[in-house]
């Protein structure tokens, strides 16, 4: 709850202009944010014609005036938008906001963040027969605290 708070302030006061509540390119109402970068703010958005929640990905208000950063961003839309993984979220959008910052629209994904999976410690999750890490060149071999070293 708290990274929750923590993101939201960060995001209501570092020239970010999605506030919660509010109606993005007419479909879009913003539920939550979810988080922040160095380029970008992604939110939680209730697309209001089909009920869906989607994942909202916004410009910081620092970068909307470099166009080579609007082309960076749009081009990342573009790239993940063709590609077909389960390791990729799938876009389905892309638009402006009143004030001309893009935005692009993702499916939105369960589960933790990196920062949480890394907190949690070693790769437990794992049965002790599989490898949490891949050597370079020997096989590797658990430690005591679960981590992975090559032998």
């Amino acid at each position: 709850m708290f990274a929750l708070r923590h993101a939201v302030y960060d995001a209501l006061h570092s020239g970010i202009m999605l506030e919660v509540g509010a109606t993005v390119g007419g479909k879009f109402r913003i539920e939550r944010i979810l988080g922040q970068g160095g380029m970008g703010v992604v939110a939680v958005a209730t697309h209001l014609q089909l009920d869906q929640l989607v994942a909202l990905k916004v410009l910081r208000e620092p970068m909307v005036g470099d166009a080579e950063v609007i082309e960076r961003f749009l081009r990342e839309a573009r790239a993940s938008a063709r590609l077909r993984s389960e390791h990729v979220c799938k876009v389905s959008d892309v638009g402006q906001l009143d004030n001309g910052t893009p935005y692009l629209v993702m499916e939105l994904l369960e589960g933790s963040d990196l920062q949480g999976v890394i907190g949690s410690g070693p790769c437990r999750s794992r049965p002790p027969s599989s490898t949490c890490c891949k050597p370079r060149s020997r096989s590797p071999r658990r430690t005591r605290g679960g981590s992975c070293t090559a032998t």
